[in-house]
């Protein structure tokens, strides 16, 4: 398993013994290149999704709460449908100058990406162990995540959470740490 999480309900429900794998992540320095200008984004000026654009997701969560805040920042949504066109389809009709859909990004440009947010968001109602969380934690970028046990396992401590579900708290937090900085970085 790659979550103490995990581990215990296969344990509790199926009663049976699992090994724990450690995942992990390459630390990353700040990239620069073509690509951010090339999407239409700045270094520090937005707030990346990476991952599959499905309802488990909730991109359509983090899309509601940033467009009911007072930011410059942009959100940036990097990814592709899985099976959920339909889905994928209803998101991109919020696609604006504030909201940017990316394609699924890797080499250069995912690390350009990557490295330069400003923080990283998921919002997501079911996890095992997001990787796009990792490799946003092991890029120095601040985390702001549901509160799934899953994903709380993998923060502890070095993030912040917001109540699963719940677009008010996420516009909360969105807000507070938006408009200050020195927070992001005290806990990237």
């Amino acid at each position: 398993m790659v979550a103490h999480t995990l581990q215990k309900y296969y344990h509790s429900h199926y009663s049976k013994e699992t090994v724990y794998v450690r995942y992990g992540t390459n630390t990353r320095e700040r990239r620069k290149g073509p690509h951010l200008e090339r999407f239409g984004l700045e270094p520090d000026g937005y707030v990346l999704f990476m991952g599959r654009f499905s309802p488990e997701k909730n991109c359509h969560l983090l899309i509601e709460a940033f467009e009911k805040t007072n930011t410059p920042l942009k959100l940036a949504l990097a990814g592709g449908s899985s099976h959920t066109d339909d889905y994928v389809a209803s998101l991109r009709k919020c696609e604006s100058e504030r909201i940017k859909f990316l394609d699924w990004l890797s080499g250069d440009a995912l690390e350009e990406v990557l490295t330069n947010a400003a923080l990283f968001g998921l919002p997501s109602d079911l996890e095992g162990l997001s990787l796009a969380l990792l490799e946003a934690m092991g890029a120095g970028v601040c985390v702001l995540t549901s509160d799934t046990p899953e994903n709380c396992e993998v923060i502890e401590g070095t993030g912040f959470t917001f109540k699963r579900g719940d677009v008010l708290d996420l516009e909360r937090m969105l807000g507070l740490l938006l408009s200050d900085p020195r927070l992001r970085a005290a806990s990237a």
